[in-house]
């Protein structure tokens, strides 16, 4: 009886305990969006847990990537995404991971990788008639799963996003050919798991202080009436909204 109840004993303190240590891991954490000037959406990957050991998600973040604090809570094992509102994402970027909490808030999974939002900057534009445009990696070197390219769009006009540049490179410089215009501009890079990281959204007043490219007269006629007639082909540059001719007139004796 005795040895009957020591196995049992035994039995019970292996599995208790088993069950006590066990953990779940952290989810994959896939993608970062900035949805909005004071928001930022984290999307994941869910972590198995074939026992339903899991407590929460807990999700960790930090503007400089040193010195995290608690940034919320996710108390749905099935939930895959969470909006944290900080108050300048269109000024900096934010740095995330993510660790799980199981078997009832005794153990704590070691973090998922470290992401960071993707900052745009932009310079020059109002100036040199140049808008010079560079970004950071999400994560260095990306994720497996991720694009291997960046896709830069600019807006314009309001609510029609263009592509403008898809590559592998952290900066653009974009050459304004308009003699007066704003342009937002954005970033995205995508992930196999169907998300998509996008950058805050930066925008100017951009303007053109190229000079319109040479016309060529291909042309020189009079007509019937003592006219002449001039012709050339159209400008290339989209801000041209008038030729001038100038002449010089000789008379002769």
């Amino acid at each position: 009886m005795k040895t009957r109840l020591l196995y049992f004993l035994l039995v019970f303190n292996v599995f208790f305990f088993s069950k006590i240590n066990a953990q779940v891991a952290a989810p994959i954490l896939r993608c970062v969006s900035v949805t909005s000037p004071t928001s930022t959406t984290l999307s994941w990957i869910i972590p198995p847990d074939p026992s339903g050991l899991f407590t929460q998600y807990q999700i960790w973040t930090s503007p400089t990537g040193v010195g995290f604090s608690l940034a919320g809570t996710v108390n749905s094992y099935a939930q895959t995404t969470f909006v944290h509102v900080p108050s300048n994402t269109s000024s900096q970027s934010y740095y995330y991971y993510v660790v799980t909490i199981s078997s009832a808030g005794t153990a704590t999974s070691t973090p998922s990788d470290t992401l960071k939002s993707i900052f745009l900057n932009m310079t020059g534009a109002s100036v040199n008639g140049v808008a010079s445009l560079n970004w950071n990696a999400m994560h260095t070197p990306l994720l497996l799963t991720s694009s291997a390219t960046y896709t830069l769009s600019r807006e314009y006009p309001t609510g029609t996003w263009t592509t403008i540049y898809t590559g592998n490179k952290l900066n653009y410089k974009d050459t304004i050919y308009r003699c007066k215009v704003f342009y937002n501009y954005k970033v995205e890079i995508s992930d196999a798991s169907g998300c998509t990281s996008v950058s805050n959204i930066k925008g100017d007043t951009c303007k053109n202080i190229q000079p319109p490219p040479i016309i060529i007269v291909d042309s020189v006629s009079v007509n019937a009436s003592g006219q002449v007639v001039m012709g050339w082909q159209p400008s290339s540059s989209l801000d041209v909204d008038s030729y001038v001719i100038f002449f010089s007139q000789t008379v002769l004796d």
